[in-house]
């Protein structure tokens, strides 16, 4: 490969050497698929305990010019005796900046140690763009961060769906830890798992425009949805997920992230916001926090914020169909029309014709096993 080269991959499924742990060792080249279609263009890099391989590995201080395009890559598998380890089954990036755009990350895992993002893993000073990519189903079992993990790194993430990953430890879908000057906005966490942090772990970096829903904190766990320690949330929506009896929407721990304009609600097992300390206290403003099973507030370290800082407890009235959207109907208190604040609270406005009929986060979660 030189730089400037496009690589145009045809459908099929590409298997062995050669076609697994791609280094572009430091050129501005883009593979790409030749159909634009990733579900036809597949990377099958056939990893195992005993043969551990990825994807691709960003090591060389490349730019954005080097693109990854439309593929999926299967079946990464990293352990931590491997060759470059700490996690990345599908892509690890270190110190680098390539785009990753419209891609599949799938069924990457680790099977020992304590790695860093099974799917996709960015660290060190590494500042990526990754857009439009799907990571699903990846998991390790003692890791950080089952679909991404960012440790000492600033990516920019935006419009991608983590959904169906499990983080072990902590961040089942999503992982940051020191991960200053780093962009999400408008992805999706969905139906992911881990003992703290369910769906995400965020410090330092504010969520923007994301949802949040049907994520799990694993028994001994806290944070269904999501476990902050700084940073925040801004026009989030965190909703129907799971917790193991501490803060099944968002737990609050060893920081103070701010959340704003966001949409709380429906979360179980446990306060839909919760804080693990007094000193842990969230500023919550322009919030619609309602419906959870187990109070919105914890009621002893977070005080009820219901009338304070615009911060309402009404019914969203979600649309019915699909449940994997989360518009509201005409008369949600969330519109900007429709409360005090004018803003929107939440990810998603109005979208229906008719409110959501009452149901339980178990069945919610049936819809996507």
């Amino acid at each position: 490969m030189v730089a400037g080269d496009i690589i145009e991959l045809a459908d099929g499924t590409f298997t062995g050497d050669g076609n697994r742990d791609i280094d572009f060792a430091g050129k501005d080249v883009t593979v790409r698929s030749q159909s634009g279609d990733p579900t036809t263009c597949v990377i099958d890099c056939g990893g195992s305990e005993t043969d551990p391989h990825r994807g691709f590995i960003f090591q060389t201080a490349e730019t954005t010019a080097s693109l990854i395009e439309d593929l999926t890559i299967t079946n990464g598998h990293m352990r931590d005796t491997s060759p470059t380890k700490y996690g990345g089954g599908g892509i690890r990036i270190i110190g680098s900046s390539p785009t990753i755009r419209g891609c599949r990350i799938e069924n990457c895992t680790f099977s020992s140690g304590t790695p860093c993002g099974m799917g996709i893993n960015i660290v060190y000073e590494a500042s990526p763009i990754i857009e439009d990519c799907i990571i699903t189903s990846c998991s390790g079992a003692s890791s950080y961060g089952g679909g991404i993990g960012i440790f000492q790194a600033s990516p920019t993430i935006r419009d991608c769906s983590i959904t169906g990953n499990t983080g072990g430890s902590v961040g089942g879908g999503m992982y940051l830890q020191s991960a200053y000057g780093a962009t999400i906005e408008r992805c999706s966490f969905i139906s992911n798992s881990a003992n703290f942090g369910g769906g995400v772990r965020v410090t330092s970096v504010v969520l923007t425009d994301c949802l949040i829903v049907l994520n799990t904190a694993l028994p001994g766990g806290h944070g269904g949805g999501v476990l902050a320690s700084g940073g925040g949330l801004l026009n989030c929506t965190v909703a129907y997920n799971q917790g193991a009896g501490n803060g099944s929407g968002i737990f609050v721990k060893y920081g103070t992230p701010s959340i704003t304009n966001c949409l709380v609600a429906f979360n179980e097992n446990g306060p839909g916001i919760e804080a693990y300390r007094v000193e842990d206290f969230p500023t919550i403003t322009c919030c619609d926090v309602y419906g959870h099973t187990d109070g919105n507030y914890d009621c002893v370290n977070l005080p009820d914020q219901t009338g304070v800082g615009g911060n309402i407890s009404v019914d969203p009235l979600f649309c019915e169909e699909p449940h994997d959207v989360y518009f509201v109907d005409a008369a949600s208190p969330c519109l900007a029309a429709n409360n005090d604040c004018g803003v929107l609270m939440g990810v998603n406005g109005e979208g229906c014709d008719s409110p959501v009929k009452n149901t339980t986060w178990g069945v919610l979660k049936a819809m996507y096993r």
